[in-house]
């Protein structure tokens, strides 16, 4: 499953040729030209209804008012220290008494507020104007211990009447997708109100062999081997691009993790490379490197480094650890980075071979659950050699294998924690099938198959608020299928126009970064 050359297929044309002799030149591999800009962060957003059931409008005649609006804060806000913060609402449906009305502006209005011991005040603002009504709504609410809902009271700052208002976190997923032919494209699913889904398909053209990563605020493209190059995406212009640098010919780029909104990290997993790039997220200038290579213990010496994630204060760094001809696996690594001082402050030994794909954290307890898939069908025999590890981050060591693949029947070539001690594996069988199987994170007991494909599971991931998300590559019907990660139950299926390989979190509150 690891693409070295995403480009090796038959049938592409000869436009192949002219990429790979522009990526081999040794500038960057520029997907499309746009002028470099600065990027403001991911901005935490609200999407609210606010209620006013006895405000009269003589004009239809007709009582009562529904204001359907996304409030979304600035990412430079609130001021820690007097809780002041800003922002713009936008104007998505005025109903009067149950019926869509005319409404102006239709461009967001700025608001300012402030954010205290949990209480959220949002100034007047508007004016907004329902039929030949004027309006400014005035709202007050508490926000929820974990950030995503806020209930209050809504008033008007220029009429007497009042009611109620309710604001749910809206989340956002990046949704890299390809064929693995020359080149793939980036889509945004938008949740509204929880349930109320939205895709925005093919809003940048990205390479053929991609990951999506987002951190710190960041969104980001990584384009493996062929491409070596990161895609800076903007949110404030539809997530297009608004930088892109290349990580060196044949570096092979795995991930990408900002562990301060200034630097981002990229393990490179190719020799002579064998480390962590260290870039500068606004100018992608490279600034430095953490070496990875002697912590290898095969013949070649070629650490694989392969995913990232932040656990107590540290980044955590998968190796896998194989040769240079995929020959010889040793047993998968672990390195702790210390982004303070941008060194490997200890590297364990882990109890599976192969930690492959992103890892989780459990959302109860901040342990870090790695995927160890053995060795997949190919260059050698099928070996299952791995299975669910869980890290503690705390301690920097392994508590061991939770799951064994052999209990598993297969492969594990993903994993995903959900609250409550559920978790989700993605398990490949002999069969070929691809199954999303539950399990308990305290004792490690199999519980049932949430899906059984033959398509390949790139990647699952746990949004951080209740859904599993599954990237099925489909050729024939590509989706990303939305799980309750409570219950299982299958919420939506979400067509795209590629098939997704790989999915980042670029959810923001106003308590939780990412």
């Amino acid at each position: 499953m690891k693409r070295r050359d995403p480009l090796s297929r038959p049938g592409a044309s000869t436009l192949l040729l002219i990429v790979l002799t522009t990526a081999a030149c040794g500038s960057d591999f520029h997907f499309q030209e746009r002028t470099p800009h600065p990027v403001a962060p991911l901005a935490a957003t609200y999407d609210i209804l606010a209620t006013y059931p006895n405000l009269v409008f003589p004009e239809f005649p007709a009582t009562g008012l529904t204001l359907d609006l996304t409030l979304e804060i600035d990412p430079n806000s609130p001021d820690p220290s007097t809780g002041a913060l800003s922002g713009s609402v936008t104007i998505h449906d005025a109903s009067v008494a149950g019926i869509p009305r005319s409404f102006s502006p239709a461009t967001p209005l700025p608001v300012e507020g402030r954010l205290a011991g949990g209480e959220i005040d949002l100034m007047p603002f508007g004016p907004i104007t329902v039929g030949a009504t004027l309006l400014s709504p005035d709202l007050l609410g508490m926000l929820s211990p974990d950030g995503r809902r806020i209930d209050g009271a809504a008033q008007l700052g220029n009429l007497p009447e009042t009611g109620t208002w309710i604001g749910v976190k809206q989340r956002r997923y990046l949704i890299a997708a390809t064929d693995f032919s020359l080149q793939g494209t980036a889509s945004i699913v938008t949740v509204r109100f929880d349930t109320q889904f939205k895709v925005d398909r093919d809003v940048e053209l990205i390479s053929g062999d991609p990951v999506a990563a987002a951190s710190r605020g960041q969104a980001f493209i990584v384009n493996r081997l062929s491409f070596d190059n990161v895609q800076v995406l903007d949110p404030a212009h539809g997530f297009t691009v608004a930088r892109q640098f290349s990580t060196g010919n044949g570096s092979n780029p795995h991930d990408a993790l900002s562990p301060d909104g200034r630097r981002v990290y990229i393990p490179r997993y190719e020799a002579p490379f064998n480390d962590l790039l260290i870039a500068d997220v606004s100018t992608g200038a490279a600034l430095g490197s953490i070496p990875l290579g002697p912590l290898a213990t095969n013949s070649s010496g070629t650490p694989r480094p392969e995913r990232l994630v932040t656990a107590n204060g540290l980044v955590l760094v998968t190796l896998e650890n194989i040769d240079a001809t995929f020959s010889e696996y040793g047993p998968g690594l672990l390195a702790f980075v210390d982004p303070a001082s941008d060194t490997v402050i200890k590297a364990i030994v882990l109890a599976g071979q192969n930690p492959f794909g992103p890892p989780s954290i459990d959302p109860d307890n901040g342990e870090v659950y790695l995927s160890d898939a053995g060795i997949f069908q190919g260059i050698l025999p099928r070996a299952l050699t791995g299975g669910i590890e869980v890290i503690d981050p705390i301690s920097l060591t392994t508590r061991g294998i939770l799951v064994d693949d052999d209990d598993l029947g297969g492969n594990v070539s993903g994993v995903a924690m959900a609250p409550g001690s559920i978790g989700y594996a993605v398990v490949v069988t002999s069969a070929g099938r691809n199954d999303v199987v539950a399990f308990d994170a305290g004792t490690g007991a199999i519980g049932g198959v949430l899906l059984s494909t033959s398509a390949l599971i790139p990647e699952i991931r746990y949004d951080g608020d209740g859904y599993l998300l599954v990237a099925e590559h489909d050729l024939s019907n590509p989706r990303l299928r939305v799980f309750d990660a409570a219950t299982g139950i299958e919420v939506t299926r979400i067509a795209l126009s590629l098939p997704p390989v790989s999915v980042a979190i670029l959810t923001r509150s106003l308590l939780v970064t990412r």
